[in-house]
């Protein structure tokens, strides 16, 4: 269909209200072929941002949607892109609640992923029901949807050093945690709040399996070097968990 589109013309730098690229929307919701038409019809989609600052890359890790991640990887899609909120890659990731955590893993192995520990930037929610909100969002697209809809929700101050494993935790995710963890995330680090990745799974939980995990990473962990990106060993994990959602 998408060829069939550009032959007859179709713009390929449209715009929709999110200033989504036709790319954007392939890297969300398309397979590779699809997504590989419309870049060899105009390549400079490849680092096309919307209004929220995502390139097709990072819309490839929020929608979990490993073939056209490995495709724009493959074409050089910048792999530190970040977000207008300072979300990298592995961020993205780890921050979509349907996500997959055998994309995870991919980001972790790839030569130039972001560093495991790599804070972002980001605002605090400050809304009476915003726990039982993230319980229920399902992805970061219902968040912006639901701030779009003007609810009555207000930023409070900035919080600083929120990391991929955090993410994890605000969503609950056994797998991603696991993985995170395996490639030497930090669990001791705490956000611009005070909070561990642990303190953010009881807050937004409760996930007490995930908090026992997380508990007993905070006593045994040893700072150690991380393992070089490209070389994380999945196999330690059990193939069962890195192929888990």
């Amino acid at each position: 269909v998408i060829l069939l589109l550009l032959r007859f013309n179709a713009n390929p730098r449209a715009r929709n209200a999110s200033h989504s690229t036709p790319a954007h929307i392939a890297a969300a919701w398309s397979d590779a072929g699809g997504l590989g038409a419309l870049l060899d019809h105009d390549p400079s989609l490849l680092e096309a941002r919307d209004k929220f600052g995502c390139s097709p890359l990072l819309k490839t890790a929020v929608y979990s949607n490993a073939s056209c991640m490995a495709e724009l990887l493959r074409r050089g899609a910048r792999a530190d892109a970040t977000t207008c909120l300072g979300l990298n890659l592995l961020h993205c990731a780890c921050f979509a609640a349907l996500g997959s955590n055998a994309v995870v893993g991919a980001i972790l192995q790839h030569p130039h992923c972001p560093h495991v520990d790599a804070g972002t930037v980001w605002r605090d929610w400050k809304w009476a029901g915003i726990v039982k909100f993230f319980k229920a969002a399902h992805s970061v697209n219902q968040l912006l949807r639901c701030e779009s809809s003007k609810l009555a929700i207000q930023f409070s101050q900035t919080s600083t050093g929120v990391t991929a494993l955090m993410y994890a935790a605000r969503i609950g995710s056994i797998p991603y945690c696991r993985t995170l963890l395996a490639a030497g995330a930090d669990p001791c680090l705490r956000d611009g709040h005070g909070r561990t990745a642990r303190e953010l799974a009881e807050l937004f939980g409760p996930f007490p399996v995930l908090q026992d995990l997380l508990a007993h990473a905070e006593r045994h962990w040893k700072p150690r070097p991380t393992a070089p990106p490209g070389l994380l060993n999945l196999k330690a994990l059990g193939a069962a968990e890195v192929q888990a959602a």
